[in-house]
């Protein structure tokens, strides 16, 4: 039986005027701790509101919302 799937991948890229390397290595590895400290504290505090917030909207409804904001085509018979 076929069914409908969404991924999602994200690369971000950052980059200097000319490409010069103008951050230093000791700056450079704080700004990477907190960029990664960011998007775990974001998907920890996504994690923890999950099942108060599917109280409110079930998954297949949150789903539905997402493939329709991305622009996915999909056949609702697939998504039961």
């Amino acid at each position: 039986m076929s069914s409908t799937y969404l991924s999602l991948h994200y690369h971000l890229v950052f980059g200097t005027n000319n490409r010069v390397p103008s951050i230093d290595i000791p700056w450079r590895s704080g700004l990477h701790e907190y960029m990664g400290g960011t998007v775990r504290d974001a998907v920890r505090k996504y994690i923890s509101n999950q099942e108060e917030y599917h109280r409110l909207k079930s998954f297949r409804e949150e789903f539905v919302e997402l493939l329709e904001k991305a622009g996915v085509e999909y056949a609702p018979r697939y998504l039961d």
